[in-house]
């Protein structure tokens, strides 16, 4: 089993990544940070790079080669998950989506990504689904319009992918409605992320989540959960919360997961805590 953390939410702003001011953290120095805590992957989530593109250079990407050859790491690839949405109704927004993160898919090429972790949907699935003025015949036939969308978006990007498998469909939280990513993941042949947390918030056992998708997930997301106000809230380092974690961690270990399980977290020190808490579960790499 393969350790990773996700640089997004560790880095915060777009600034953090932006390698012009030398008095900041850039995507380059929080890499080599983050590689030094004896961890396998790095996740990156690209979406700055849709909107700053200029920011990724050359030397950006050679800093990345240059860390995944001194650290012995690989990199994964969040794809873009605001302002894109690869199963929109509107072709020209979906044929954009999906033209964005091919555009994306090539400028990391060098860094050799192992998984691509993917949403199939963004806001417009949630509104139509819980639009009071749509008749239920007007919600079923786009939600179905949604799924095949998807699908079809997700079998051009394989154009830029070298194998299916990389591609990692994760699980959202339902709202009033489902989209079925699991027809998509066996559609297109791909593999998924499952996110701990979405599951827990959709009240879904974090086991038996795991348990039925087990031959289809190749990347886990695991973050801890606390209850605010009734409200669950997620992306918390492990010990934070009250996840079960020492119970997910042997149910891995017994049926020996050899994916990535990548900690989700909200800042470096989240990171550096959560890590040496899965050191000490005597967890094997």
């Amino acid at each position: 089993m393969k350790i990773g953390i996700n640089l997004a939410r560790i880095t915060g702003s777009f600034g953090f990544y932006h390698e012009a001011n030398p008095d900041e953290n850039t995507l380059i120095s929080v890499a080599e940070e983050s590689a030094k805590l004896n961890i396998d992957v790095l996740e990156i989530n690209v979406g700055f790079a849709m909107i700053y593109n200029n920011w990724i250079t050359s030397r950006t990407i050679l800093g990345l080669e240059e860390i995944k050859k001194k650290y012995n790491i690989d990199y994964s690839l969040h794809l873009p998950f605001n302002y894109l949405d690869i199963s929109s109704l509107v072709e020209e927004i979906r044929l954009v989506s999906v033209n964005k993160m091919m555009e994306l898919i090539r400028i990391f090429k060098p860094i050799d990504p192992i998984h691509y972790v993917l949403h199939l949907t963004n806001s417009e699935a949630n509104f139509v689904a819980n639009n009071p003025r749509y008749p239920e015949w007007v919600i079923k036939n786009s939600l179905n319009q949604m799924n095949n969308n998807a699908k079809k978006s997700v079998k051009q990007l394989m154009n830029e992918i070298d194998n299916s498998k990389k591609i990692c469909i994760e699980n959202l939280e339902p709202t009033s409605y489902e989209l079925p990513f699991f027809d998509v993941v066996q559609d297109c042949n791909t593999s998924i992320c499952y996110d701990v947390g979405h599951a827990i918030k959709s009240n879904i056992d974090m086991i038996d989540f795991f348990n039925e998708y087990k031959s289809y997930i190749s990347h886990i997301h695991l973050h801890d959960i606390k209850e605010k106000y009734g409200e669950k809230i997620d992306h918390l380092g492990l010990g934070e919360g009250f996840l079960d974690k020492e119970k997910f961690i042997n149910h891995l270990e017994k049926t020996n997961f050899d994916g990535v399980l990548l900690i989700e977290v909200s800042s470096f020190e989240q990171a550096k805590n959560s890590v040496e808490y899965l050191c000490g579960t005597n967890l094997s790499n």
